[in-house]
Parts: C-alpha cells; sequence; structure tokens
C-alpha cells in the first residue's frame, strides 16, 4: 500500500491520520512474536519476514493478489456495515494502480485481474491466515 492510502485507512478506521505511526508501532509490538514486522519506506508500507532461517520476501502472496486484498479492506471498510457477502467480494474488481507503480520504478509485470475461482480460494486463504473473519457468508 502507498503511505498516504494506509493514513487515509488509519484516519478512516480511528479518526485521526496522526494515529498512524502508534498504530504502526502497536502492530509491530504484536507481529515481533511471529518475526515479521511493517515497514516504511519514502511512499509504501509493507509487511515484511523478519526471520532469517525463512525466505526474505516480503509476502507470500503475489502482486494481484495484495491488490485484490487491498481492494476486499477498501470495499468493507467503505460501506457503514462494515462487511460484504462472499458475492459482492467475488464480483469487485481489482483496484488498478500498476501505471502509478511502475513510474515510481514497480514491477513490469502487466496485471491481471483473478477469477472468481481465484478470488474464492484468495477469501478462504485470508481467513485461515486471519487477515479476515466470516460468519455467515459474509466477511469482515
Amino acid at each position: 500500500m502507498t503511505l498516504n492510502q494506509c493514513k487515509e485507512l488509519t484516519k478512516k478506521l480511528t479518526g485521526d491520520e496522526e494515529n498512524f505511526f502508534k498504530l504502526i508501532g502497536e502492530i509491530n509490538r504484536d507481529l515481533k512474536l511471529m518475526k515479521m514486522k511493517v515497514k516504511m519506506g519514502e511512499d509504501a508500507v509493507a509487511l515484511c519476514n523478519q526471520d532469517t532461517t525463512e525466505t526474505k520476501d516480503c509476502s507470500k502472496f503475489s502482486y494481484d493478489q495484495m491488490k485484490y486484498f487491498q481492494t476486499v479492506v477498501f470495499g468493507i471498510e467503505g460501506i457503514p456495515e462494515k462487511r460484504l457477502s462472499t458475492m459482492q467480494l467475488l464480483n469487485l474488481e481489482q483496484q488498478r494502480d500498476r501505471e502509478q507503480d511502475q513510474e515510481q520504478g514497480g514491477s513490469q509485470q502487466p496485471s491481471q485481474e483473478l477469477s472468481k475461482r481465484e478470488k474464492e480460494e484468495l477469501l478462504k486463504v485470508f481467513v485461515k491466515d486471519g487477515w479476515l473473519s466470516v460468519s455467515n457468508n459474509f466477511y469482515s
């Protein structure tokens, strides 16, 4: 995520953009036990593996899978109920900012929309990994 997107999300969640750095500190304290850390660059924020015995990749997810997760989070956050049905999530289109990423030195690979089957499997992984919760076919 970009730093501005993170600050915007923090403002929507906590009511104050200034809580961003405090929130990152609290998250990092909890992630330390799992040997993970939220790292911030000039313009981006990423979840990174700190375990030197494991791979140093920042995520097990592809770019398109992470973009879909971002779309899911913004979709859920953007409505008063703060939850979406499986069907609503399967029909969400991934946010597209590949051009901006390329301008800032990002990957040159073309972005691809995930299939509904891929999205459905990915939602299960997000729940299993604790990134989302599901109840009565609604995700939050």
